[in-house]
């Protein structure tokens, strides 16, 4: 999980927590690179507008790293037409998020 916005981590967290989801969150997408060098998650929920590093450089640093290929990203914006061009073929979902969604997509991957 990785968001600029604490209130939207702190909520996010709880619904993994809840989905019986092993969660690590960091507030940019350099951060978040310090974390995938000790933990390898089956899903990425990532900001697209964060200080430090974006959510499509954070992306791309992911897609540059073979171990971490096959993690499948989620990016999240109150912006999806522009973040689906810089990021093309990522899935983008726009905020607010829905909260049935996320627990859908939690589910369907531990699964």
């Amino acid at each position: 999980m990785v968001d600029d916005e604490p209130s939207i981590t702190d909520m996010l967290e709880v619904v993994c927590q809840l989905a019986g989801v092993e969660v690590r969150c960091a507030s940019n997408g350099r951060s978040a690179l310090d974390i995938l060098d000790e933990f390898v998650p089956d899903l990425v929920l990532t900001d697209f507008m964060m200080p430090i590093m974006d959510g499509c450089e954070f992306v791309k640093a992911i897609r540059q790293n073979p171990a971490r290929q096959h993690v499948r990203v989620i990016i999240m914006t109150s912006v999806p037409e522009v973040a689906a061009r810089r990021c093309k073929g990522e899935s983008v979902v726009a905020k607010p998020i829905d909260i049935d969604e996320v627990l859908r997509l939690l589910v369907e991957i531990a699964t």
